[in-house]
């Protein structure tokens, strides 16, 4: 892989985590996913986040070899933190968990 010129946050299909998608500067896309990571033997290596990201990357690559501003990184909230079941006596409740960022 190549010096990565442009990368986007994009979220999992259950928005549960924050993945990136990597351009580099020979035009290849990466992914951080596990479906791009461990894609079988012999297929093409991607995912739906490179899928979706390739119309988008023609354009910022063709930007960066013809020497023009990028666009500026796009950001992604964070994912909605999830309720989690506890267990209380013999009933059970909802309990957010407190993550300290």
């Amino acid at each position: 892989m190549g010096r990565v010129i442009y990368a986007w946050p994009v979220a999992s299909s259950r928005r549960v985590t924050t993945y990136e998608v990597l351009l580099d500067d020979a035009g290849t896309l990466s992914c951080e996913c596990p479906a791009f990571i461990f894609c079988k033997a012999g297929q093409p290596r991607t995912c739906r986040h490179v899928r979706e990201k390739h119309a988008e990357a023609v354009e910022i690559l063709r930007r960066f070899k013809a020497g023009l501003a990028l666009p500026p990184k796009p950001t992604l909230a964070p994912a909605p933190r999830m309720p989690l079941k506890k267990a209380v006596g013999d009933g059970l409740v909802d309990a957010i968990a407190a993550v300290e960022l």
